[in-house]
């Protein structure tokens, strides 16, 4: 005996409603998850160096925000011996740091992250508005002079430092234009000086929009050595 299930006009309608809830759902799912974008940038990019005059100060136990001065140490030979690795404990010296003396003359140390955070902080004051240093390098230092104090209390280094200029590109701000026609972020993109080509590439590629979750804008950059 075959069992016989009739649906009346409400089961219909509830049926009916529950797959277009479906339906609903799978589309929203599918503008938030599936939507993605690349956004390549090409900037120029220019050379910037300068001359700093840094005390090495015996006093001093931490970077100044305002001093040109960083912390340092005066050891004998044998205590820098001891020391081992200087590189893999973030000190530096130089053979003009060491004072004139006996076989256990001393040298004064330096670390390595005091003196380039001072000279990032230095070569951002001569960048024109709106560039800064290239992301994920370091400047290039080199001492050039020193001076050793005749007390013994620390010493003057004079150095150049050489770093990579770029437009500063602005990430966070940009990626709030998800779900928006990708002509007005790349319109605002070419409005940043120094930005020499933009191109946003969107999948699938017959979505008109960018992405509504902003952390699937993926940008990158690539600075042109114009020089």
């Amino acid at each position: 005996m075959r069992s016989i299930i009739k649906f009346n006009g409400a089961g219909k309608f509830v049926i009916a409603f529950f797959l277009a809830e479906l339906v609903l759902a799978l589309l929203l799912t599918t503008l938030i998850f599936l939507p993605s974008a690349t956004v390549n940038i090409k900037t120029k990019s220019e050379p910037v160096a300068i001359i700093i005059n840094v005390r090495l100060d015996l006093n001093l136990s931490k970077l100044s925000p305002t001093l040109l001065s960083v912390p340092a140490r005066l050891v004998t030979r044998d205590e820098y011996l001891k020391i081992g690795d200087l590189a893999e404990h973030d000190w530096v010296t130089d053979d003009r740091l060491a004072l004139e003396g006996d076989a256990n003359r001393k040298i004064f140390l330096y670390r390595k992250t005091n003196l380039v955070l001072l000279a990032k902080r230095e070569i951002a004051k001569v960048l024109r508005q709106g560039w800064e240093i290239l992301p994920d390098s370091q400047p290039k230092i080199k001492l050039q002079r020193v001076i050793l104090d005749a007390d013994e209390a620390g010493a003057l280094v004079v150095a150049t430092v050489e770093a990579t200029a770029v437009p500063s590109l602005l990430y966070d701000k940009w990626r709030q234009e998800a779900g928006r026609r990708p002509e007005q972020l790349q319109a605002d993109i070419e409005s940043i000086d120094g930005v020499d080509d933009v191109k946003i590439s969107i999948s699938p590629r017959f979505w008109p929009f960018l992405p509504l979750r902003s952390k699937q804008i993926i940008f990158s950059a690539d600075a042109i050595d114009t020089h």
